[in-house]
């Protein structure tokens, strides 16, 4: 279960750090899944709650999406829909990033910079 301090925290993400939270977790989730299955790591009662966790996480994440005009439902069709062309639009932009590009986001959003002007011009609707 989620805190209270764990959901304001999430609830404050500005857009990009929603798709990095989503992102990130679900690469995660997916990476632990497909080692234990292939014997690489084995399943323990600290890792299976570590996983809930996160997946708790991540879809506290998902919810908070509707601030930026992504229709809710649309994250149970993750292809199709608000939330595909958001992920893709999040994702391109990422992609397309120059190293000196990136390290210089990197180093803005660790540093808790201002990067809003290395975002993407356009919202993921404007498409």
């Amino acid at each position: 279960m989620l805190s209270e301090e764990e959901k304001k925290e999430v609830e404050e993400y500005n857009e990009c750090k929603l798709y990095f939270t989503i992102d990130a977790i679900g690469g995660f989730i997916w990476r632990m899944n497909h080692d234990i299955s292939h014997g690489r790591i084995e399943m323990s009662e600290g890792i299976q709650s570590d996983l809930e966790h996160l997946f708790e996480v991540q879809q506290y994440a998902l919810q908070q999406l509707g601030k930026f005009g992504v229709d809710p439902e649309s994250t149970n069709d993750r292809v199709n829909g608000d939330y595909g062309k958001w992920y893709r639009h999040w994702d391109n932009w990422k992609k397309e990033m120059s190293n000196e590009e990136w390290r210089n986001f990197d180093h803005k959003m660790s540093k808790d910079e201002d990067y809003s002007d290395l975002l993407p011009k356009d919202s993921w609707n404007k498409l």
